[in-house]
This record gives structure tokens, sequence and C-alpha cells, in this order.
């Protein structure tokens, strides 16, 4: 399974504020961190960090995707998710939590901008010719082995009325194997799926195309996050479409498009897809993490 390719940053203390008094509490003002050298040039650059609430940085030009992430200690694991703070239930008569001391700015990397093109859903791969991947996958990674699953490159595009999408598949035929009940699913988060359960996030807008044989679908819902359900995510149909009119097989991919109303804003969301037989207990293939300009 494709694991999330994240740029990695180097970070240096920059400076410590004291401590201040409010709301009969002892706020403990945070040490900065400065990121430098990115896989991708010189990365953000924290310029000042005040007891005002307000952390500000320099990056290079262009349109970038950031995330402020903090830990307890320099020796923690850094995270952007404030869980851990919410919803804290507790017998004890005293308690302790871990809380912000340290925060970085992390550079997600460069944003993809979604190309404009009309394609043809027909499931013929030659409409996006010359066009990049928004997401690839490494080949011979699928969990199950189960044929027309693993994940080779995923596309978009986009028109004045439509989103498309293209999964072209490494294992043949994007078909369920037998009666196998096989999902192509293509989400947009503001931080990815681990966000979003982790309730980062409060909702994410998926597409996905399914193969029940011997019937197709094509639909799109909308995930909110609701902690009592069993995933801490309930769905919520947007839209159903004619798999007759909005969805192509090829041999090696399928493809597919939705009204761009249905996919609400991109700007600034994460593209992630996978692959899914229903027998599995898990997707057979994920490919995660591009941001979109």
């Amino acid at each position: 399974m494709g694991n999330r390719d994240r740029t990695e940053a180097k970070g240096e203390i920059m400076k410590t504020s004291g401590l201040r008094k409010g709301l009969g509490a002892v706020l403990v003002a945070a040490i900065a961190l400065v990121l430098t050298q990115q896989v991708h040039g010189q990365g953000p650059i924290i310029t000042s960090f005040h007891g005002n609430g307000e952390l500000s940085w320099t990056n290079q030009p262009g349109t970038n995707v950031f995330s402020i992430e903090w830990a307890p200690s320099l020796t923690s694991d850094w995270q952007s998710s404030l869980t851990p703070l919410v919803f804290v239930c507790s017998t004890n008569t005293r308690n302790t939590v871990s809380v912000p001391m340290f925060f970085r700015v992390r550079q997600e990397g460069p944003a993809f901008e979604i190309p404009t093109r009309t394609i043809a859903t027909d499931g013929n791969m030659t409409d996006w010719a010359g066009l990049p991947p928004v997401l690839t996958g490494d080949v011979g990674d699928d969990d199950y082995a189960m044929p027309g699953d693993d994940i080779e490159a995923v596309y978009l595009a986009k028109d004045t009325n439509y989103m498309y999408f293209a999964m072209k598949i490494a294992d043949g035929a994007p078909l369920g194997a037998g009666d196998g009940h096989l999902h192509f699913q293509f989400s947009l988060t503001s931080q990815g799926w681990d966000d979003l359960v982790t309730f980062t996030n409060r909702f994410a807008v998926f597409t996905s195309v399914q193969h029940h044989p011997p019937n197709w679908s094509v639909d799109t819902t909308l995930h909110v996050v609701d902690p009592l359900s069993e995933n801490r995510v309930r769905p919520i149909n947007l839209e159903t479409y004619d798999p007759t009119t909005h969805l192509g097989v090829g041999t090696n991919c399928v493809e597919w498009k939705v009204p761009l109303k249905d996919c609400m804003v991109t700007s600034g969301k994460f593209a992630e897809a996978w692959t899914h037989y229903n027998v599995n207990p898990s997707p057979s293939d994920v490919v995660i993490g591009t941001p979109l300009k």
C-alpha cells in the first residue's frame, strides 16, 4: 500500500517567549522553529512568533500548501491535529495531557494545477496524452494480489462543466474478480484522510466508481465527521450519475466524470485515491497526499 509522501525538513530553534497569564490559566508560549533545506528548494522560514498569537513566515513564490505542526517537546512526534486535547474524559481527580510547546511550518510540496481539457469518458486514455498524473502509485504494492486493483497513476482534468478522473491500473482490467465488488475511489480533503478521521477536517468529498458484476455505478458523496459512527465519518450521498454517459472502462483503466459543482472547492485540498474489494477488510492500494492548486 502506498505511503504518504510528504517533504520532511530540518528545523532549528528560532526564539522563545515568556509566560503569560490569561483567563485564570498560565499560557506557555511555544518555541518556534525555522525550517531549512526542503527537497524543492528553500523551505519556509519563520520570521516572527510573538505573544499576540500570530506566527509568520516567508517562502518561495508560487502557490504553496503548508501545515502548522506542534509537539510537546523536540523529541516528540509532530502532529497537526488537536484531537488529544478534545473530549478528554477522565474519572481521575488529577490529569495530565501533552500540549503544544513547539511549532513548525511544514511545506507539503508544490500544488498540482488541474489542467483544463474536455475528456471523452470512453475507456480510452488517448484523451489524457501529455497531461501529468496527479498521483502515481508503486506498481506491485497492492495488498491482496487480486486483479484490477493495483493503481499505477491517477489523472485529473476539468472544463467549465465537469471534473474528469482517470485511474490507470497495472495488473489487468479494472473488473471485479468473479463476483467481487470492486471500488475505485478518489477523495478531496483538507489535509488527507488521516486528518479527517482525527477530526482535524470536518468533511471530505468522495467520488467513486463501483463494479458489482455485472453492474457499474458512479456517485459522489460527502463524508462528514461523526464520532459516534463506526468509521468516525458518516457518508451523505450527493449525486448518482448515469454510468452509460459518465463512465468508461478500458483494458487497463477506468475513467469517469462528475459535474464540477459536485466537487465543491478543490483549491488547497489533498487528492487521494484507492481501490477496495468489499470482501477485504481494507483497501487494496492507496495513493495519498498531493495538494491541489
